[in-house]
């Protein structure tokens, strides 16, 4: 951090120097450590290697659910540990603007952010208080009525990567089909949370049952959203326009 700070004091306009004084600054959190340490290990890969690993973990997902179905006594192993590899595919996509987020509050780190990096952690430290916002909502509501709450707190958690990924693609249509996508991922979530709250004020229980189907079936789609944005942001960061 003192040779990026120098750096910069010596050449204002460094690129290098204001991104390796962001790294450094965000190094300093334990979480972020390690998944630079992640980073850097994937950036030596090759090209071919770097999407072997993302399918590995696609199809990995698709594993555990798989036997979690089969076994049901092995439920109590599969489910945590597709949470946490749930957790660490998102992570890997909103680490960098988040820890932008908390650089906002650092005297130093707060200039050395560019205005892609300040309004990437606008949007998502909006995502995440509305889930945070959500997720209390399913902690305090009565009964069945958590359910909408809980939905919108794991949609938000799964926004969060289209949204983190708008500012990473090149400008330009690459970067408006990421906001395009993000927004229709969005309207999924919103039609999930209707379709859920149909279900519990429907007045039959045929249309509760149908309404609570819908609501599934809309949210699983959400899921495989999220997990295909990715792959899309990944896509779309190897388009390079003519200048």
């Amino acid at each position: 951090l003192t040779h990026f700070r120098e750096a910069l004091r010596l050449d204002p306009s460094s690129e290098w120097a204001r991104h390796g004084m962001i790294e450094a600054l965000k190094a300093r959190y334990w979480l972020y450590r390690q998944m630079l340490r992640f980073f850097l290990w994937m950036s030596r890969l090759s090209r071919q290697a770097q999407w072997g690993l993302i399918l590995g973990l696609i199809v990995a997902q698709q594993v555990l659910v798989q036997v979690g179905r089969a076994n049901p006594v092995l439920r109590p192993l599969t489910t945590p540990l597709l949470l946490a590899l749930l957790a660490f595919v998102i992570l890997t996509w909103v680490a960098e603007p988040l820890f932008n987020l908390l650089l906002r509050l650092n005297r130093f780190g707060r200039f050395a952010l560019d205005r892609d990096q300040r309004r990437q952690s606008h949007w998502v430290g909006g995502v995440l208080l509305v889930g945070l916002l959500a997720l209390g909502y399913g902690v305090v509501a009565p009964g069945d009525y958590d359910v909408p709450g809980w939905t919108t707190a794991f949609g938000c958690l799964l926004l969060l990567m289209p949204v983190s990924a708008v500012f990473r693609v090149p400008t330009g249509w690459p970067r408006w089909v990421m906001v395009l996508y993000s927004l229709g991922m969005a309207g999924m979530i919103v039609a999930t949370i209707g379709c859920f709250y149909d279900a519990l004020t429907a007045t039959s229980p045929e249309g509760a049952e149908e309404m609570a189907g819908a609501g599934f079936a809309l949210f699983r789609y959400t899921i495989w959203a999220g997990f295909l944005s990715g792959l899309l942001a990944n896509g779309l960061m190897m388009v390079r326009q003519r200048q």
